[in-house]
């Protein structure tokens, strides 16, 4: 009923049901699992009601986090995985699948689970963290970048802040400009 796409490794369909809505399939080499692409399988159909739950937890398997979500009206998501702790070299790691009705969704509800979507805060910080980036470098070539430099970086920051308030999609509309 689902695909499981693992970014440089084969599609993988073949999940064991373990429960009437309950899927697991277990990939080796966890600490190389970074992205991946999960999909209700063509010909199927998750009933309107219903979402399916990609979640994922490497050994010992006792702390899983959210890594997506489809719908019959979303059927395909890509995902990053942010490890909630480090995955040692060589160890597997567990995805499991759960299909809730929308309304009772663990991944709505559940208090041990964490979604790997970015917040406003979450791109906030990121943001800062390149322009910081970005301001080291510059200074590193020896000569000062200079007040005014940081003083347009905030500039540049306080208005990127505003932007994202606004409409936090707005850099997937970005396009580099040579």
């Amino acid at each position: 009923m689902f695909g499981l796409c693992i970014s440089g490794r084969p599609l993988i369909t073949d999940f064991q049901q373990v429960e009437p809505n309950k899927f697991v399939f277990e990939a080796a080499d966890a600490d190389n699992i970074h992205e991946l692409a999960f999909f209700i399988l063509p010909g199927n159909v998750l009933p309107d009601e219903y979402i399916a739950c990609l979640y994922a937890s490497g050994a010992p398997y006792d702390d899983w986090l959210l890594v997506g979500s489809v719908t019959q009206d979303s059927p395909s998501t890509i995902s990053l995985v942010r490890w909630k702790k480090p995955v040692g070299a060589g160890s597997s790691a567990r995805f499991g699948v759960s299909v809730e009705t929308r309304g009772s969704s663990s991944a709505l509800t559940g208090n041990t689970l964490r979604s790997t979507s970015f917040t406003i805060d979450d791109t906030k910080e990121f943001a800062r963290a390149i322009a910081t980036d970005l301001f080291r470098y510059l200074d590193s070539f020896g000569h000062s970048v200079g007040q005014h430099a940081m003083t347009t970086l905030d500039k540049w920051f306080l208005r990127f802040s505003s932007k994202m308030e606004r409409d936090p999609e707005f850099w997937k509309r970005i396009t580099n400009r040579d």
